[in-house]
């Protein structure tokens, strides 16, 4: 499994173009490069799992980069589900989760950004790191899954 890099947020017109590539280079190229680096470690049984995000399916204003991003693993994996096989590639596609990214935040500002978000999404909360480790789980365990995007993300893409 290999989870999200980080992250460049901004309007496409305002944001730097070294903000995008060094966005690219952690979040795309650092799980191409693990993927290469692990290679020769796996066998015809192994399976590999990787995080996009729900951007790639449906970005908000200043989510560009992201969006890129994260269109360009769901089609890195499909390519490598077709390369790699029999090894099993997918990818997970969370939302908004509540984990330590965000604690750098006032707790009554995170909560507030939590609240909005939960008030929108059709299952009224929002992630947490156990609802996404459990398509983690599925995906390694599954044996017939490759090539597969699993969009987790509480119904943010329908809103």
């Amino acid at each position: 499994m290999v989870t999200a890099g980080e992250g460049a947020m901004g309007h496409f017109s305002e944001l730097p173009v070294a903000s995008a590539k060094e966005a690219f280079d952690s979040k795309f190229w650092g799980q191409y490069i693990t993927v290469r680096s692990a290679l020769p470690y796996l066998n015809n049984e192994s399976s590999i799992t990787l995080t996009s995000g729900v951007y790639g399916v449906r970005p908000p204003q200043g989510a560009t980069t992201l969006a890129a991003i994260n269109s360009a693993i769901e089609g890195l994996v499909r390519g490598l589900s077709v390369d790699l096989a029999p090894i099993r590639v997918n990818v997970v596609s969370p939302g908004i989760v509540d984990t330590p990214i965000y604690a750098g935040m006032p707790d009554d500002q995170r909560q507030a950004l939590f609240n909005g978000i939960a008030q929108q999404l059709p299952v009224g909360r929002i992630a947490k790191p156990e609802d996404i480790a459990e398509t983690y789980v599925y995906l390694a365990k599954n044996g017939f899954t490759t090539g597969t995007a699993v969009l987790i993300d509480g119904g943010a893409h329908l809103v």
